[in-house]
């Protein structure tokens, strides 16, 4: 939902779990994220995709590191 937003503080870092329920497991193809409120400077630059099938074995699917976002409207589509 492109209306839906999660930020979290400077200095500090956070996560997100999302649950799609029991056997509705999905495949990512791509995920995209976008400057909170259009203020770049408060973007993540580093972070970590990953899935599971069970809520407790994790794995990585992509790692990003020294990323930028240049402009208000500016996002990574990944």
């Amino acid at each position: 939902d492109k209306n839906t937003k999660w930020a979290v503080g400077p200095g500090h870092s956070g996560w997100v779990q999302y649950d799609f329920g029991p056997g509705n497991a999905k495949t990512v193809y791509r995920y995209r994220l976008v400057p909170a409120d259009g203020h770049p400077a408060g973007s993540p630059q580093s972070w970590t995709l990953s899935g599971s099938n069970d809520g407790v074995n994790w794995a990585r699917l992509d790692v990003k590191e020294g990323q930028t976002f240049h402009g208000p409207r500016a996002e990574r589509t990944c």
